[in-house]
């Protein structure tokens, strides 16, 4: 065989088994479709408000929004053994499960805004209309944590 030939071969080889990692990936625990864009996810359309509500609390003065970690449905997975790539696709499907327990059922996609410093990925969940952020998770993958940031 020539080595075009061979490149070919090793090429698809590759695809294949990085299909077959990102499929099980994804596919542990839920059985949600995947996007080839690295920034979108569509969902469902609906007439209901986009942006979550609070409960009022007993404090009478204003607050500052606060970060409200809450733990992701999602069983632990070995992040380690992901490339960067996984681990953001990852970090949004895990805000999209966040997001899907408001209730809330409009057309959104999931967007990679960056990665801070203490490695908490940063998913900015959009309306597809309009591109208009209605709120913003902040991602540990390691420990499976998700804190609201609006």
């Amino acid at each position: 065989m020539n080595k075009k030939a061979i490149i070919v071969i090793l090429v698809i080889i590759l695809i294949v088994v990085l299909a077959v990692l990102t499929g099980m990936n994804l596919g542990k625990g839920n059985s949600q479709q995947t996007t080839t864009t690295p920034t979108s996810e569509p969902t469902a359309k609906s007439t209901e408000s986009p942006i979550p509500t609070e409960e009022p609390t007993e404090s009478p003065e204003p607050t500052e929004p606060t970060e409200e970690p809450t733990a992701s449905p999602e069983p632990s997975v070995n992040v380690s053994k992901m490339n960067t790539q996984q681990k953001i696709e990852y970090a949004k499907s895990m805000a999209k499960q966040t997001w899907e327990k408001l209730g809330v059922d409009t057309q959104v996609y999931y967007s990679y805004d960056d990665i801070d410093g203490n490695g908490n990925y940063l998913i900015s969940v959009r309306e597809e209309s309009t591109t208009k952020e209605l709120v913003q998770y902040k991602i540990n993958i390691n420990t499976n944590t998700c804190e609201t940031i609006y």
